[in-house]
């Protein structure tokens, strides 16, 4: 159990598995009731929270977090526990439209006009939507250690620091103050966590670097055993296999690239070549590769040049849209 609770952990600073994660953490305590007395399993709930509330904060994530609060608020009824989890649960209701937050009770008894002057610098005379405004940037861990350092410098001391930045809370707004040391101290935590697990994720990627070759794009790839006839179209006896720089002979058996009948090569020496590269030897087309993210970059840099492409041409030919 401990161990499948430290794997939660890990899968829990992770976008990609976050949500299994809350999935995890809500079938081990159905599993076992009595983990609401060990102090990892309630500190990682407590975590997914902070996690909610800083940096994944999809609406398919809230929903699988209410169903883990519920699940633990049901679990751990007259505890403190309790409260705290009715408190996320109506955070999560809040936050998918489905009612008022915690925090937004309070204001519902303001008079109307005291709500807008409060609503905040986005809403203002001529605005062209009354949508919401956009959500806060994420703090940074600079941001959260700088914020640390305020709530631990004692009072009367001087609210500019050395280097002539200005003090953390003068640039939050009026009423605001700075959140408590522990609840500092947790989100410190989760953003070196999550810090490290995008770290851990990158570790070996090298940007603008290139994956190898599909395993299943290469055991499509033809192969063929070369006559006279063949040799000749290859170039005769000027042909070669361009990796391994040997001549080419009638009765070799080659490999052919899908970008040329004439790219063709020697297996063993194709072979490894794309299992470090995803490339022709020869004039650079790519195979297809296993890394989804690497796909998905390529798809957008062929949409982004597309759309650079579209923009040139309609600068050419004039085409504008006047507002």
């Amino acid at each position: 159990m401990e161990t499948r609770l430290l794997d939660v952990r890990t899968r829990l600073v992770k976008k990609a598995t976050f949500e299994q994660a809350l999935l995890d953490l809500q079938q081990l305590l159905s599993d076992n009731p009595e983990l609401l007395k060990n102090p990892e399993y309630t500190a990682s709930v407590q975590r997914s929270f902070t996690l909610l509330k800083t940096r994944y904060t999809a609406p398919a994530f809230w929903s699988a977090g209410r169903r883990l609060y519920q699940a633990v608020k049901e679990a751990s009824q007259g505890s403190e526990l309790t409260k705290v989890c009715t408190e996320y649960i109506s955070e999560c209701s809040a936050h998918l439209g489905e009612g008022p937050s915690a925090s937004s009770q309070a204001t519902q008894s303001e008079p109307a006009d005291v709500q807008r002057s409060s609503a905040g610098p986005y809403l203002f005379e001529g605005q062209l939507s009354n949508g919401h405004e956009p959500p806060p940037r994420q703090r940074g861990i600079g941001d959260l250690l700088a914020m640390l350092s305020a709530q631990m410098t004692p009072d009367g001391a001087a609210e500019e620091r050395e280097d002539g930045q200005a003090h953390p809370s003068e640039g939050m707004q009026p009423g605001q103050t700075l959140p408590s040391m522990d609840a500092l101290e947790e989100e410190l935590a989760v953003a070196l966590a999550v810090s490290m697990a995008e770290a851990e994720e990158l570790e070996g990627f090298q940007p603008g670097g290139a994956p190898p070759a599909s395993k299943t794009a290469v055991r499509a790839l033809v192969k063929e055993i070369l006559t006279e006839e063949r040799l000749k179209q290859l170039g005769g006896p000027d042909a070669q296999c361009s990796v391994c720089r040997e001549d080419l002979c009638a009765g070799d058996e080659v490999q052919i690239m899908p970008c040329s009948d004439s790219h063709v090569f020697h297996p063993p020496c194709l072979a490894p070549w794309l299992k470090d590269h995803n490339s022709c030897p020869v004039c650079r087309h790519e195979l297809p590769t296993d890394d989804d993210r690497y796909e998905r970059r390529k798809e957008q840099e062929a949409y982004e040049a597309e759309a650079s492409k579209a923009a040139a041409n309609a600068v050419a030919h004039n085409e504008f849209i006047y507002v």
